[in-house]
């Protein structure tokens, strides 16, 4: 089967959820190398959950690689491997600081020189240029600056507030992995067009500023601590639990409606709800208490279907085991499984792509070092070269 992206070669020396991007790739159908340090990835590091000793967090970026076990993080002699590899490749994905790229000789300028059209992408908190570029940022540092703790916790002006929160997504780090694979996709067709290769370079910075779009720019106030809200423009959501499931609710875009809720819930005429809907019942958590009270003894099937009848929002907040099995997530093949070498039948969150003729492929990931003298050997490495890598200790590899 033809897929997207056959036949392009990428170098992966990313770590963490920027790898997202490579998986991305390899899904596309490019045949990607992830280059990892003799201790790996750190993301094999990260868990709970592990299952059979693999990080599920780690095996959720990194499907369909190869993994070759390079000492690159610490040997010269490694990295001059690492070059060959990119003097090969179509694409040189890394999340390197420029001062890093500087020290171990991997800049593009450096790697340009060994293959014109090569496409090199970085991912960094704050770019390859700027007075911060080199700054080491964490992701709670990178939520921060870009105000996305504005919509959790109570804000300020809520009658029980609560501190801002950062999301448990790695939105900065997920989302700069998925500009840098659009990025990419858009340099290999302008290399089509011209035969040039380019520096594609992703800041996590700019992929949390450019996912606010025109609302941070227009909003009246931009740094008010919202809270757990939408913005500006409409009213929040709200969870509760029902009388067997949790649910999620909302009258935003169907605020008119409000008042035939209440008198179907037997509220119309008690004093506290006079004049509050929307926004203002929010604020006023001993209201919602009470609509909270009454969906508990309601089941949750039950809840959605009257809320839905108003135009209004409502829906099962799912938890893995039940989003799994809804009819649509099935129809949508959203959690495919793949088999591993040591964790056996895995399912996975599917890419959220499909195409009637080149479907995304859902590859496993690789054990560290799995590909080693294979990754070695198409390379063109003879067999006295790779047997001294082993012996110098500069590379490391496992059986499947």
């Amino acid at each position: 089967m033809t897929t997207p992206m056959q036949g392009v070669q990428v170098v992966d020396i990313s770590q963490g959820y920027e790898s997202y991007a490579g998986m991305m790739l390899a899904e596309f159908g490019a045949s990607v190398v992830k280059v990892e340090s003799l201790d790996g990835d750190y993301m094999r590091k990260l868990g709970p959950p592990f299952i059979a000793g693999e990080s599920a967090a780690f095996m959720g970026v990194n499907r369909g690689k190869k993994s070759l076990a390079l000492a690159w993080d610490q040997k010269e002699e490694a990295r001059q491997v690492l070059r060959r590899l990119a003097a090969r490749a179509d694409v040189f994905l890394a999340s390197l600081y420029p001062d890093e790229a500087e020290e171990m000789g991997l800049t593009y300028t450096r790697l340009q020189s060994l293959n014109p059209r090569l496409i090199y992408c970085s991912i960094t908190p704050y770019g390859d240029e700027g007075p911060t570029a080199n700054k080491r940022a964490s992701e709670l540092e990178m939520q921060g600056m870009f105000g996305h703790w504005r919509y959790l916790g109570q804000p300020k002006f809520h009658i029980t507030p609560e501190p801002p929160l950062r999301h448990g997504v790695p939105l900065a780090a997920m989302a700069s992995a998925i500009f840098a694979q659009q990025g990419i996709a858009a340099a290999l067709i302008h290399r089509i067009r011209t035969g040039e290769g380019q520096k594609v370079a992703v800041s996590k910075a700019g992929a949390l500023n450019s996912m606010r779009t025109i609302m941070f720019a227009a909003e009246s106030e931009p740094d008010e601590w919202e809270g757990h809200t939408i913005g500006h423009t409409r009213e929040p959501f709200h969870g509760t639990q029902t009388k067997d499931k949790a649910i999620y609710w909302g009258f935003a875009g169907a605020e008119e409606k409000f008042p035939e809720f209440l008198q179907a819930m037997g509220l119309a005429d008690d004093p506290r709800f006079k004049g509050k809907a929307g926004f203002n019942l929010w604020l006023r958590p001993e209201l919602t208490a009470v609509i909270d009270a009454k969906f508990k003894e309601m089941a949750a099937e039950e809840v959605i279907s009257l809320i839905r009848g108003f135009g209004a929002s409502a829906v099962y907040m799912h938890t893995f085991s039940t989003m799994s099995k809804d009819p649509q997530a099935i129809a949508m093949d959203m959690v495919p499984e793949f088999q591993h070498p040591k964790a056996g039948s895995v399912k996975t969150m599917g890419l959220p792509w499909w195409f009637s003729d080149t479907p995304p492929i859902v590859g496993t990931p690789p054990l560290l070092g799995q590909h080693t003298r294979q990754v070695l050997e198409e390379a063109g490495l003879s067999n006295a070269e790779i047997r001294e890598l082993f012996q110098k200790g500069l590379v490391g590899e496992s059986a499947p």
